[in-house]
């Protein structure tokens, strides 16, 4: 949600400076998805009710059954699903940056060796 709420204007921040105006489009972009979202504090709103009712569902679902034990697996399912989906995302992220850097470097040194060649 941080992200959300602040790529935008340092992305814009970036874009204005000497060799990064290509970043405009990206700025221009992500800036029109933080303006469909709703505030991040209502999206924080909105998780919350949704952690009370799958709490409560589950407090309920423990209680039929006579199993109060499925208010720890619950509980534990949903820090540990987090984690891996906060995982998967930063891997995701990481991946492009790295991705992107690599891409830049072998461009690089590509232009440089068919400057070379070309000589």
């Amino acid at each position: 949600m941080f992200i959300i709420a602040s790529l935008p204007d340092a992305t814009k921040a970036l874009s204005l400076r000497r060799g990064w105006g290509w970043l405009g489009g990206a700025a221009d972009a992500s800036a029109a998805v933080k303006a469909a979202l709703p505030p991040v504090a209502d999206l924080l709103v909105w998780v919350a009710f949704a952690l009370v009712g799958y709490g409560t569902a589950l407090a309920l679902l423990a209680l039929r059954h006579g199993r109060l034990g499925l208010l720890g697996w619950g509980a534990g399912t949903a820090v540990v699903s987090t984690f891996v989906l906060h995982l998967l995302a930063w891997l995701g992220v990481i991946g492009f940056v790295v991705g992107g850097f690599v891409v830049r470097v072998l461009g690089a040194v590509l232009g440089w060796v068919s400057g070379v060649i070309r000589g």
